[in-house]
């Protein structure tokens, strides 16, 4: 265990370079992602979203890391909904993965987490990594949910949202209470 702060190399993982580097595969993820804005004509860059974890059986911990990005696309599923497809750019805050991040954190861990001490880094695996950018073989699997249809259908059951009128936004019904 490590009390203290999160070194350097750990801070600011994406969820793929977490799983990456975990012992551990005891939950898989899946990740939904919908722009704010639920029309075409007021579209902006911004996407929110969630991250639901499934507990998964641990048959052991593993002895080689990192993952293989076959693996890691086992364990991370996306669903974007929206009106229209993301761009790569849009995503690469939430899907990056970086090599040289990857590597600083299992050297980082092998030093410093007893956990780690016998864990081969594995550098078939670090070769297939990108330098920046999402991996393929997450891009190639992202479910999209495209049009207006889907868009209604996925918020049924959630709260209304204040951007899908824009003009509701500067607007207020709520009445202060003064005491008084």
């Amino acid at each position: 265990m490590w009390l203290g702060d999160v070194p350097t190399e750990l801070q600011g993982l994406t969820i793929p370079e977490e799983k990456l580097i975990s012992l551990y595969r005891h939950n898989s993820c899946i990740i939904k992602l919908h722009s704010p804005f639920h029309s075409t004509t007021t579209a902006q860059t911004a996407l929110k979203g969630n991250c639901i974890t499934f507990l998964q059986n641990v048959p052991n911990i593993v002895s080689s890391l990192p993952l293989t990005l076959d693996d890691l696309c086992d364990i991370v599923k996306v669903v974007f909904v929206g009106a229209q497809r993301p761009e790569r750019l849009h995503l690469k805050k939430i899907l990056t993965v970086r090599k040289k991040k990857v590597v600083q954190a299992l050297h980082w861990l092998k030093k410093y987490n007893v956990l780690y001490q016998n864990v081969e880094i594995n550098m078939k695996s670090i070769a297939q990594l990108p330098e920046d950018d999402i991996p393929e073989s997450i891009m190639s699997t992202i479910e999209l949910k495209i049009g207006e249809e889907e868009n209604s259908s996925e918020r049924v059951g959630y709260v209304s949202d204040p951007l899908t009128n824009p003009m509701e936004s500067t607007t207020s019904d709520t009445i202060p209470i003064n005491n008084s």
